[in-house]
């Protein structure tokens, strides 16, 4: 890593990165750019005036808007599927379901 006009020492790893390390959150959103914006050319999410609301994603979560259950499992498979190809792997361990009926 470059710092000033220098190097650090190498820092070798076999996989991921510390706990804590603030470069995490930054490497996790460069690896899944291209998972959110597959899943968000999906356009199966919540419209919003002239928006579709499909994916907010913070830190290592990601929240994906759907009108159904049929939509959802199509978004779990794209981003299942784009994990894939990168060599990530995608867990649901804590799912909730909220249910939102149009006013």
């Amino acid at each position: 890593m470059f710092v000033g006009d220098g190097t650090t020492k190498a820092l070798y790893l076999s996989q991921g990165v510390k706990q804590g390390c603030n470069l995490s959150p930054m490497l996790f959103n460069l690896f899944l750019v291209d998972v959110i914006n597959k899943v968000h050319n999906l356009r199966l999410g919540i419209p919003l005036g002239k928006d579709i609301i499909t994916v907010i994603s913070y830190a290592d979560d990601i929240i994906a808007f759907v009108k159904n259950i049929e939509d959802l499992k199509t978004v779990l498979e794209c981003i299942y599927s784009e994990c894939d190809k990168i060599n990530m792997k995608a867990g649901i361990y804590i799912m909730n379901f909220k249910f939102v009926q149009k006013l």
